[in-house]
């Protein structure tokens, strides 16, 4: 007799299956080239911030450190 468990892996079989293969469909180029692209919006995003949100104080520093080059 199956588990729950057994029972629950064996529906999620399927669709589990089917986007793996989605997913190996992709090139390896495209999937390089958003990743890439992500990583840069990102970037911009974070240095177009405004610098009292990119600020903050650590302890025993009295001015405070832009955290933009740590991001």
């Amino acid at each position: 007799m199956q588990t729950l468990a057994d029972f629950i892996a064996s529906i999620l079989r399927g669709p589990g299956l089917w986007l793996r293969e989605l997913s190996l469909a992709i090139p390896m180029s495209v999937a390089r080239g958003f990743f890439l692209l992500y990583f840069f919006i990102l970037l911009i995003w974070v240095l177009r911030m405004k610098k009292s949100a990119t600020s903050g104080e650590l302890s025993g520093i009295s001015k405070p450190v832009d955290l933009r080059p740590y991001a």
